[in-house]
């Protein structure tokens, strides 16, 4: 508030009258066609960039770490989860490389300049994030867990993180049949 004399107007009170404040935090129509994606591009190449560094690690780098010599039938320079227990090391492998390559495309989506901002374009870049998510979870489970019985508690909050991812993955997927439909509809009427 200005004093009385100071030659200076006091400020109005309430919301400045020169910006739209209906168009902050909102998804409105007259925004920008690139801005959803545009706004999140940080965040996306933050992501990608720790998922493909935790995969790449991961998968360099494999639970039990590698044979050193070529004693007992092993040989120098594989992983022992391989040999000590080879369907787990496969899933392991399987899950960590799929992840690792998700991670990959949401990085190169993220980087790219022009992207489509189309809502399945959102939607398959939401699905992939999911499943990125969802193979990491999985890997790290078989990787780190040689007894069930041991990491009970562990895998109940990881089985409630993949419930939940699953969920919203079902959800993602209702929303791009939607999508394609409304689509495949626009495109019979041309």
């Amino acid at each position: 508030m200005s004093m009385a004399g100071d030659g200076r107007e006091p400020l109005p009170h309430g919301p400045d009258p020169e910006v739209n404040h209906s168009s902050i935090g909102s998804t409105s129509p007259e925004r920008d066609p690139l801005t959803s994606l545009m706004e999140i591009r940080g965040s996306l190449m933050v992501f990608a960039t720790v998922m493909a560094s935790v995969t790449y690690r991961a998968g360099l780098n494999p639970p039990g770490g590698f044979w050193t010599d070529n004693i007992d039938g092993h040989k120098a320079g594989t992983p022992v989860f391989q040999d000590v227990y080879c369907t787990r090391y496969k899933i392991f492998h399987y899950f960590n490389t799929s992840s690792f390559m998700m991670s990959l495309f949401i990085l190169l989506f993220a980087i790219k300049a022009s992207i489509n901002n189309s809502d399945i374009t959102k939607i398959m870049l939401h699905l992939t994030v999911l499943m990125d998510v969802i193979t990491l979870i999985v890997s790290y489970i078989v990787g780190a867990y040689e007894d069930f019985q041991s990491s009970t508690y562990a895998l109940v909050l990881m089985l409630m993180v993949f419930i939940y991812l699953v969920l919203e993955a079902t959800t993602l997927i209702v929303r791009l049949c939607k999508a394609i439909r409304q689509m495949a509809y626009v495109l019979a009427k041309i």
